[in-house]
């Protein structure tokens, strides 16, 4: 099966670009085409090149949703309840926002559920982040089903 892999479908095709991760689950990709993904279950983000995953942000509790733009990377830590944003030339990490209402709150289990259609299961929660051409970040409140936006500083 496909589970824990990253695969590119193009043209009628499927070709595996990873496998052997941990619960990946944000994916996201630079302008040069370079494809980033998110291992929920290791606590990190990798670049995914040459068939290999190579360590790019490390030491998160379950990160989620992750987003791109230039140089900076933005992921959702739902173990954490952060945002973060790493520089990837330097890989320098700020933290953006913290108390995220994302992922379920303790001693609560949220409802799985099965397939829907074509679609294979269990469907599990998930915290998705996306970035504007000015910066501002969009964050999905999972928890309680918000949509957090994180402005860079000097912006209204």
């Amino acid at each position: 099966g496909a589970a824990g892999a990253v695969l590119l479908a193009q043209d009628g095709t499927t070709q595996v670009l990873a496998d052997g991760l941990d619960l990946p689950m944000g994916v996201a990709v630079g302008a040069d085409g370079t494809v980033y993904a998110s291992e929920s279950g290791a606590g990190r983000v990798v670049r995914i090149a040459g068939g290999r995953a190579e360590k790019v942000i490390d030491g998160l509790i379950e990160p989620q949703g992750i987003a791109l733009t230039g140089d900076r990377l933005f992921v959702a830590d739902v173990g954490a309840k952060e945002l973060i944003s790493c520089d990837l030339a330097n890989g320098a990490r700020t933290v953006l926002a913290t108390g995220l209402p994302v992922k379920a709150p303790p001693g609560v289990t949220p409802k799985l559920l099965g397939g829907v259609g074509d679609m294979s299961g269990p469907m599990v929660p998930f915290c998705g982040v996306a970035v504007d051409g000015q910066g501002t970040v969009f964050l999905s409140g999972d928890a309680e089903g918000s949509v957090i936006a994180v402005r860079p500083e000097g912006r209204a």
